[in-house]
């Protein structure tokens, strides 16, 4: 089943799905605190976002620029491979790329 909701909805049989954090928040701005307007997005509901907007290769892209922009090398992941290659350049400048 997929799960979201306002955090200043939330009530406690929310708290399975909806997580401990979303749950603080929504528990705070209901007892008159300031809490930034947002949702609750279940696990569900996120991997259904990213299976049907394929947006899986983008952030797996995104995080391997990330380690090897940064000096960092994880594994065989390197500026160069077939990663980066097949993709776009790199938007930050740095000397790996």
């Amino acid at each position: 089943m997929v799960q979201s909701k306002a955090l200043l909805e939330l009530e406690q049989s929310d708290a399975a799905w909806a997580g401990s954090k979303a749950m603080r928040l929504g528990r705070l701005g209901q007892g008159g605190f300031a809490v930034p307007a947002g949702l609750a997005i279940g696990a569900d509901a996120y991997r259904r976002f990213v299976e049907e907007t394929a947006i899986l290769t983008s952030i797996q892209l995104m995080m391997h620029r990330k380690r090897t922009c940064a000096g960092r090398s994880f594994g065989t992941w390197r500026c160069g491979c077939a990663t980066c290659s097949s993709a776009p350049p790199c938007p930050r400048v740095c000397a790996k790329s």
